[in-house]
């Protein structure tokens, strides 16, 4: 099909999986390079991509046509971030959310917080956050809530910074919101950066293994999926030590906060 069709979209894609799956990385990518060129060369002159994020350029993913554009930009962002280009990714990211917002088809949302954590985008991850939260509810998403206290507390920790004490006390809130909201994924967290919890912490009714038997099949694999992701961020000796000092805050709380956690899990 390609040799005679050779910016045929599906066949592209299909050819890039393929060579991923072979673990020819580089040929995967080109294909994907392929597609988006030959994309971007049959755009209408009223389509611009600049002009998505105002809301005027919009794509229903539900159109078969319009999903091999939302799927190899989707793969495009993963090959780039792999070779650490963190803060294209992010800027990309954001390209493919604005073209259908509402619907995320591709949950692009799973990802944002790596990448700006990554380049360092703190503030647009705080301002993401509290801009979307109402919106699509990101308060319920393990990695937003997880990744939005690590921008804070890297805000905190900036020379400079005026307001290191209103961020390291947001920090800390939105850090035993998210172990109170997903305590399930504390011991995951722990055992990923090679960190050995305290016979308190693997026994308490909150964190325990015991106490989360449980936890739903979808928010699982959020947890682990956020832990796999961004272990390497928390695994840093300042993060363990500050991840640390929230739990002891926890546990010494335990049974008022009981009730809050099962309150959580309801929801």
């Amino acid at each position: 099909m390609l040799h005679h069709y050779p910016y045929h979209i599906d066949s592209l894609i299909q050819m890039s999986e393929i060579s991923r799956m072979y673990d020819d990385s580089q040929m995967a990518a080109d294909m994907i390079e392929r597609a988006l060129y030959a994309l971007q060369n049959s755009f209408h002159p009223s389509f611009q991509f600049a002009k998505s994020q105002n809301g005027i350029c919009y794509l229903n993913y539900s159109r078969v046509e319009n999903r091999g554009l939302f799927i190899a930009l989707f793969k495009h962002i993963l090959y780039i971030s792999s070779k650490a280009c963190y803060r294209t990714s992010l800027e990309l990211s954001k390209l493919l959310l604005s073209l259908d917002c509402d619907g995320d088809p591709l949950a692009i949302i799973l990802l944002i917080d790596l990448y700006a954590i990554r380049s360092s985008q703190y503030n647009y991850l705080i301002d993401f956050y509290e801009s979307f939260d109402e919106f699509k509810h990101l308060s319920l998403l393990p990695n937003m809530l997880m990744s939005t206290a690590l921008a804070y507390h890297y805000l905190s920790k900036q020379p400079g910074q005026q307001q290191k004490q209103a961020y390291a006390a947001k920090a800390n809130a939105m850090l035993r919101e998210a172990l109170l909201k997903f305590p399930n994924i504390l011991l995951e967290l722990l055992d990923k950066c090679g960190v050995v919890a305290d016979r308190d912490t693997e026994k308490s009714r909150i964190f325990s293994k015991v106490a989360n038997l449980n936890v739903s099949v979808g928010l699982k694999h959020l947890c682990d999926l956020y832990v796999l992701r961004m272990h390497n961020e928390w695994k840093l000796p300042e993060n363990v030590q500050w991840l640390d000092s929230i739990i002891r805050e926890v546990l010494a709380d335990e049974s008022s906060l009981e009730s809050q956690v099962k309150a959580h899990k309801k929801k």
